[in-house]
């Protein structure tokens, strides 16, 4: 009260909470503007009840979408008489920019990294970071490169996103929200056919996808259904746990990746974010079609998946490693064209599992497309001899039987030189391989064998390779998703 005879009977102060940061300067956005907004109103409440301790009506409120940055409302009586008072309303607004410009109600934001989701909310972390990614977390940070929330912000992920735990899975069906949550345990036996159409399920799993590449917290699966056919999306992320692999940095696995998914026609996506005027990559989505039939379940269409998924990581790591990439594209030349399967698959294969491997087709390879020496664990070397042949071999083709049994026959009694550039070192063939592009069919192999001379070839002394053995090796020996 300014004066013994104006007696104010009420005070209304409105704010907007976004005008507070202007006198600040710099970066606001570390700030948080509703708590802040509200410590301001608490302060100058007190200030004016200390000021006017006789007046009971005094409101302090703000807003972010008043048109006008403030208006101050007064009411005072005098003899009675009730009239508006200039003077008090500068005695009030002088102290409300006094405790303006004091700053003591600046509150920077509170933030929990999104990996401790399940203390604050049911919602395991991949769910949320599909939250922070596509918008429905406004206040989501991610200016370390790992994101963050304050604590009220994952409550509210229930207005977007309903989470289905595993007594409620039987009732999924029943949900009229756009967006499902749940674990692949807990749905694996619901069949995909009788859930609604057109609406988003997000999965995630407790163990991982069997892909130790989709770890719990780096990877999360969404699919819609339209009538009889799922879009698939597979996620891959680090920025919830960051990537550990110490042979490759992340931006050049993705790339890895994504090259591999172009080659067998699968669709992906970079997830890209900026940081500091670089672009930084710290996910990739891969997008599938499938089919469904009547009875097609949540764990057959993920099984079909990720077996996909499995082959274009083993790809994307072949790539990386310069390994042999055998997939549907390349299938074909190497049923077909016996330099290219040698050079492409076999070489780079055989180079890893022996001490030596030289390619020596030509006119005097007596049988051998492939000199190769294995050290043995005492020291001593044992020397293989093999022979490639591209597509099918079938136990009808009597004449390619013919020529198999006649180049082994060679293999194991024509030395070779031990090194290309000398003529003095000769060594036998102990171990000769047959190996084929395509597969043995129609008895293919019992024939071969039961021709074979029992004296003349010993029994393990001739090995037979197809496309899924050499496969196999291929896997083995650059390693399956070692991630």
């Amino acid at each position: 009260m300014s004066g013994n005879q104006v007696k104010v009977i009420s005070i209304r102060y409105e704010f907007n909470a976004n005008d507070l940061f202007g006198l600040i300067g710099g970066d606001a956005s570390e700030y948080d503007i509703e708590e802040s907004a509200k410590k301001y109103r608490d302060l100058c409440e007190t200030k004016l009840k200390q000021v006017y301790p006789d007046t009971n009506d005094i409101q302090v409120v703000y807003s972010s979408v008043l048109s006008g940055s403030e208006k101050l409302l007064v009411t005072v009586s005098e003899d009675s008489q009730e009239v508006d008072s200039s003077t008090e309303i500068e005695v009030i607004e002088e102290l409300c920019q006094r405790t303006l410009g004091e700053f003591n109600w600046l509150l920077q934001k509170t933030f929990v990294s999104i990996d401790k989701s399940l203390v604050y909310c049911l919602m395991p972390p991949p769910i949320v970071r599909w939250a922070c990614t596509n918008g429905l977390i406004k206040e989501a940070d991610k200016s370390s490169g790992q994101w963050k929330v304050p604590p009220a912000a994952f409550p509210r992920l229930i207005e977007h996103i309903k989470f289905c735990e595993y007594e409620s899975t039987a009732r999924v069906i029943e949900h009229e929200m756009q967006i499902l949550a749940c674990y692949l345990e807990d749905v694996k036996d619901l069949a995909i056919a009788n859930m609604p159409e057109k609406i988003r399920i997000l999965v995630v799993s407790r163990n991982g996808f069997g892909i130790p590449l989709l770890k719990p917290n780096t990877a999360i699966i969404y699919l819609v259904r339209n009538d009889t056919q799922a879009t698939i999306h597979i996620e891959h992320f680090v920025d919830v746990e960051g990537w550990s692999d110490t042979q490759w940095p992340y931006r050049r696995y993705a790339l890895a990746l994504t090259n591999q998914a172009i080659r067998k026609g699968i669709g992906n996506k970079c997830q890209i974010w900026e940081r500091n005027s670089y672009e930084v990559i710290d996910g990739v989505t891969f997008q599938f079609t499938e089919t469904l039939e009547t009875n097609t379940s949540f764990q057959s269409l993920f099984e079909k998946i990720l077996h996909e998924m499995s082959e274009l990581v083993d790809s994307a790591r072949m790539e990386l490693t310069d390994g042999p990439i055998w997939d549907k594209q390349n299938d074909e030349i190497y049923r077909k064209d016996e330099h290219t399967f040698c050079t492409e698959v076999l070489l780079p294969l055989l180079k890893k599992m022996f001490k030596d491997a030289r390619y020596t087709h030509g006119t005097k390879e007596y049988g051998r497309d492939f000199f190769l020496e294995y050290q043995t664990s005492f020291g001593q070397s044992i020397y293989f001899g093999l022979q490639a042949k591209t597509g099918d071999i079938r136990g009808t083709a009597n004449s390619t039987i013919t020529t198999i049994l006649e180049q082994i026959a060679r293999a194991f009694e024509n030395p070779i030189r031990k090194e290309p550039e000398s003529s003095e070192i000769k060594v036998y063939i102990s171990i000769m391989i047959i190996a084929i592009s395509g597969e043995f069919k129609e008895d293919a192999l019992q024939i071969i064998r039961s021709k074979m001379p029992k004296f003349h070839f010993p029994i393990g002394s001739v090995l037979f390779w197809d496309k899924s053995k050499i496969q196999s090796l291929i896997s083995l020996y650059w390693g399956r998703s070692k991630e």
